[in-house]
């Protein structure tokens, strides 16, 4: 038969998400009342609104739970930046030995960060797990048992309502979100932060209410994570994580600058971007759509010649293999081609020269500046090994028992 000259367009397709029904509400609530210390784990996304942030607090609150962050959770920025059940900086706070009157985990969001919060569930198999995710889905790639609840926080605390919780029994103490904070800006003050640490802590701490910081994978996201703190702006982190790896990120910062606007079109907040030189050099064609930006844009280039991160993998110990295929230095420098792609451009050393580029940024109104940061990746590499056993014991971990790396 002959085709049509025209095609009917298809059906809009609705995807309608998983449902919770009473039998799924009764296991939840027995969940709640039988599990009196209970440990919650916020990876990215756990609360993606301003409604499930409250929603995941609220949950915490009524079981006496820490709060575990990853920086992409949707906690660390905002209202419940420094909330006392809030325990950012997963590398620092949370050793092996930690939280031992856990009774059941409670997982929310995608795979952190960090590997110390994997760590210390592998070794803790034991424990009754509730996975709370709108879609129903759990990806945890350690494969340990769960109860999956095909609902977000809000939701949960809808079906939990009428439920009855027995008196909770807090956990042992941990490093609460100001404390942190506290260690890491005495840190940052006494020059002890590695470099790309104190980039993330300056960055994180000059955020402002509307502001965007959109964070590349491999250290940068592991600075920000470990390093950067909370900050109660009312900002946004974010990050691509998963099977994207490093492309892409000049260019979903500039989608960001589009897409951050006041109602009357004109831009909103001020766009950071932090990226690594290995992601910086992936995607300088998405540079090319800076001319068409309207509102300020900085991003931060961290340039360490490389994969630093690979540095903290045993395959380090093989120099010339490692050097060859994994670091991948490559002696480039932004210096000549930010400018010919209009981009404003700054070269910078230390901290406090970076804590003044990034105070002069703060003033544009309009364009995208472009700092590099130099870093020499052996000198920092080792300080982050001193940084993080130092604020280890600032915040009071028992010295034999280091957190996971």
């Amino acid at each position: 038969p002959t085709p049509p000259t025209r095609l009917t367009p298809p059906a809009p397709l609705t995807l309608a998400p998983p449902t919770l029904d009473e039998h799924g509400r009764d296991t939840l609530r027995a969940f709640v009342r039988t599990h009196r210390r209970p440990l919650l784990l916020a990876g990215p996304h756990a609360a993606p609104s301003p409604e499930d942030a409250a929603a995941l607090v609220a949950l915490a609150e009524s079981r006496g739970a820490p709060i575990l962050g990853d920086v992409l959770c949707g906690l660390h920025e905002g209202p419940f930046a420094e909330h006392p059940l809030l325990v950012p900086a997963a590398e620092i706070t949370l050793h092996p030995n930690a939280f031992p009157d856990v009774d059941a985990v409670i997982l929310a969001g995608r795979t952190p960060a960090a590997r110390a919060p994997l760590l210390w569930r592998a070794a803790r198999r034991h424990l009754p797990t509730l996975r709370i995710d709108p879609a129903g889905r759990d990806d945890d790639p350690l494969r340990l048992p769960a109860l999956v609840a095909p609902v977000g926080p809000a939701a949960l605390q809808d079906a939990l309502a009428d439920a009855k919780h027995p008196r909770a029994v807090p956990p042992s103490p941990a490093p609460t979100a100001e404390r942190v904070n506290r260690a890491l800006d005495e840190a940052l003050d006494r020059g002890d932060l590695p470099l790309g640490g104190a980039v993330a802590r300056l960055l994180v701490r000059a955020l402002q209410d509307d502001d965007r910081l959109h964070v590349a994978s491999s250290m940068p996201i592991r600075d920000v994570d470990t390093f950067g703190g909370t900050t109660p702006a009312r900002a946004r982190i974010t990050a691509n994580r998963g099977v994207n790896g490093i492309d892409g990120t000049f260019a979903t910062t500039l989608g960001l600058r589009a897409g951050a606007r006041h109602d009357n079109g004109t831009p909103r907040g001020h766009v950071f971007g932090l990226l690594g030189d290995v992601a910086a050099l992936h995607d300088l064609g998405g540079l090319l759509a800076c001319p068409e930006v309207d509102g300020p844009v900085t991003f931060v280039v961290v340039n360490n010649d490389g994969g630093a991160i690979f540095d903290l993998l045993p395959v380090a110990r093989l120099e010339e293999p490692h050097r060859r295929f994994f670091l991948t230095p490559h002696g480039r420098s932004f210096d000549a081609v930010a400018p010919a792609l209009g981009v404003r451009y700054t070269a910078v050393e230390s901290a406090p020269a970076f804590a003044e580029a990034l105070a002069a940024a703060r003033k544009d109104r309009d364009g995208v500046r472009l700092i590099e940061v130099r870093v020499d990746r052996e000198q920092d590499m080792a300080a982050r090994r001193e940084a993080v056993a130092a604020l280890v014991a600032a915040l009071g971990h028992p010295a034999d028992t280091p957190p996971a790396p």
